[in-house]
């Protein structure tokens, strides 16, 4: 079994366990607007690879964390990115129809209840983060600590801040430095706050926390790069959102600016440079998993 397949057998595991804990959030709620419920439910499980949910729970079990703890946890990381996506595919943004392999939120609900959607996912990430640390007498101070490190990794020091930079570009030619400050922000911060998640809920170390850091910073960027080459190599079935959209919305991507061949060889270079940053960590199965997620993206094809 190549270690390839051994990877996604892993990943698939416990995507069936994130998901299950989101199914089992999703419904317990007070339905009190059946048609918000609907559309939030509609894109919250709608697949994805869950991977930030999954660093997070490596990171933190890499760090001595307990395996419940972080499950209980860390699925409230997919509520934040989900909205973001939400938001992300409105007309007023990317204008995308396809998501996940079905039509975007606003495309079945409206653009009016994928809005609010976003909006009711991004606060109800809050109430389960919160919720879960209490059932799992995580103490106060952490959950501050959780609370204002994942703001701070999707508001205006982070992904939102992102956003604003790559809608301000479209329509531009701008230069490298530009395009990894937009991904930097855009991509790479939440992967370090879901991977700091993990480890402020197992570790109080500095020095393994500014290697998460490290690694946080290189998954975001080998990501973004990978995904940029896919927009281009793939087809919107393969990939399950809309393929050429970059190209449709002139945005300035990794291999508009570098070529096909030099965009992965940046990615390759983010890889190992991500590698290196985990050689403090004993070895363990959590971090045999996150070198072998930093290796996948090089080989991903959706």
């Amino acid at each position: 079994m190549s270690d390839n397949t051994q990877l996604n057998s892993k990943l698939d595991l416990l995507k069936i366990e994130i998901e299950s804990h989101l199914d089992s959030y999703e419904d317990q709620n007070k339905i009190i607007a059946p048609n918000l419920n609907k559309a939030m439910k509609y894109s919250l499980m709608a697949g994805g690879k869950r991977i930030r949910s999954i660093l997070a729970i490596h990171a933190g079990l890499m760090c001595g964390g307990d395996k419940k703890v972080l499950l209980d946890i860390a699925p409230c990381i997919e509520l934040l990115h989900t909205y973001s996506l939400i938001h992300d595919d409105l007309p007023s943004m990317d204008n995308s129809d396809w998501r996940r392999g079905k039509k975007t939120c606003h495309k079945v609900h409206g653009e009016d209840i994928a809005t609010l959607a976003g909006d009711a996912l991004l606060t109800d990430a809050w109430d389960l983060l919160i919720e879960q640390c209490k059932i799992n007498k995580i103490s106060d101070s952490v959950i501050v600590d959780l609370i204002q490190t994942l703001s701070k990794s999707i508001g205006s020091y982070g992904m939102v801040a992102g956003q604003v930079l790559d809608l301000e570009n479209e329509n531009k030619r701008c230069n490298l430095e530009t395009l990894n400050k937009i991904h930097e922000y855009k991509t790479g911060k939440l992967f370090i706050g879901s991977l700091l998640l993990g480890y402020k809920l197992s570790s109080s170390s500095k020095e393994e926390e500014l290697a998460l850091i490290n690694y946080g910073k290189s998954f975001g960027m080998a990501f973004q790069i990978t995904d940029d080459i896919l927009d281009v190599t793939g087809t919107t079935q393969s990939l399950g959102k809309t393929a050429g959209l970059d190209e449709t919305l002139n945005k300035s991507t990794f291999p508009s600016l570098l070529g096909l061949d030099k965009s992965r060889e940046l990615a390759k270079d983010y890889v190992i440079s991500g590698i290196d940053s985990l050689n403090i960590f004993t070895n363990s199965e959590s971090k045999k998993n996150l070198i072998n997620l930093l290796k996948y993206l090089l080989n991903r094809n959706s």
